[in-house]
């Protein structure tokens, strides 16, 4: 099956146990591989939040897909903590690139 890039990004997330995740917003591509290797999902506002922003899922957590859903592996503290490590590493390699070029970040 193949699937637009807008209809990905309508999909809903689920676990494998079936409890809503929140819905694909974009996708990261790797440039070598020209290969999706994380998707960025907008948080359902019902699912209790541990840390701001959206979740960031590893095309290896993802079970299956169709086009109604996508079922990922893990659950939600997981990817919560993932995408904070995400966040974190963006952070620092911005500080990184403001220290070398004197500019703040």
């Amino acid at each position: 099956m193949r699937l637009s890039d807008s209809a990905v990004r309508k999909l809903a997330v689920v676990t494998e146990t079936g409890d809503p995740i929140g819905r694909v917003r974009g996708m990261v591509i790797d440039t070598d591989s020209h290969q999706v290797i994380q998707y960025l999902v907008t948080r359902n506002r019902s699912l209790p939040s541990l840390l701001p922003g959206d979740l960031l899922i590893h095309f290896s957590q993802v079970v299956s897909m169709d086009d109604r859903r996508m079922v990922v592996r893990g659950t939600v503290t997981e990817m919560e903590s993932a995408a904070e490590v995400f966040r974190q590493q963006v952070r620092d390699a911005a500080g990184a690139v403001s220290r070398m070029t004197g500019e703040k970040a």
